[in-house]
Order: C-alpha cells, then structure tokens, then sequence
C-alpha cells in the first residue's frame, strides 16, 4: 500500500513537530485494513450526519468508492492506483482526516485541526481592511456626494441666471 509520506497534500499540512510527522505508530494502534476500513467508515459516517458547514456538499458516489478501496484492502486483496488517487481526491475536498484513517493516531486530526485555525487567522487578519484606507474611501465617498450635490446647485444656479 502506498505511504502517507507519498502523498501530495502531506506536504501541504502544517504539523506541529517533525518527530510526531515521522514517528511510527503508537502501541496499539491498528494499521490493518479492517481498522483503515472501520475508520474510513466513521469518518464518512460523520460527515453523512453531521453539520459541517452551510456549502458542505457531501460527494455520496465519492465516499461509496472510497469505503470500496478500503474493503478491498481488508479483505487482502492488492491496491489499484486508480482507486488509491480516488481516495487522495476525495479526502483533500473533504477534509484531510486521510493521515487518521490510515495510521490511527489522533495526533493528525489534532495538529491539523490547529494548524487549519491558525490560517483562518492569518487569511483574516489579511483581509481586514486597513482603517487609514477606510477613512480614505470615506473621504473619497463625501467628496463625491458634495460635489453631486453641490453641481446641481449650481446647475439650477446657471440655469436661473442668476
């Protein structure tokens, strides 16, 4: 089976340590393919249950396929790429719990799900407005309203001849 380490979006998640990334599984937890499927199961289960969010879109045919690949790997039968980049597509639009189903530690979902909260952080302070260019756009917003204003007086002001 192919290696979390290969994958191309765990290069994109932030984790906490370099020794938890590449530290081996805790004792007891079970690398199978039953538990890869048992786990695979809750996870999608979850996401079929619960609220995730306002435009979360559970892709139904997606997550039969991918609990497909991991009944396949439980009952020991060989892993097919096609299915295998199926699944990496699937976990990266859904929630990147990928890592959780495939080795069982809780320390995946947990760094991620800190790392995850410091770039909403970061992308929101990003897109706060600068005060100095709110009061410049205020500014620029006032200018324009007196100049309508003060260019219809006017133009009545021409207008009467006086």
């Amino acid at each position: 089976m192919n290696s979390i380490v290969a994958l191309p979006i765990a290069a994109a998640v932030p984790v906490a340590s370099p020794a938890l990334a590449n530290s081996p599984p805790s004792q007891g937890e079970d690398t199978s393919g039953a538990a890869m499927l048992a786990r695979a199961e809750t996870a999608i289960e979850t996401f079929r249950t619960r609220f995730i969010s306002e435009d979360f879109t559970l892709d139904n045919d997606g997550a039969e396929r991918v609990l497909r690949y991991f009944r396949r790997l439980a009952e020991g039968r060989p892993d097919d790429e096609s299915e295998w980049s199926a699944v990496i597509e699937f976990f990266s639009v859904h929630g990147h719990v990928l890592g959780w189903i495939l080795d069982g530690r809780a320390e995946v979902l947990i760094c991620l799900t800190a790392a995850l909260n410091v770039l909403e952080r970061n992308q929101n302070k990003s897109e706060s407005t600068d005060p100095i260019l709110s009061l410049i756009e205020d500014h620029k917003r006032a200018n324009a309203e007196y100049g309508e204003g003060h260019q219809g007086s006017l133009a009545r002001h021409l207008q009467s001849g006086s």
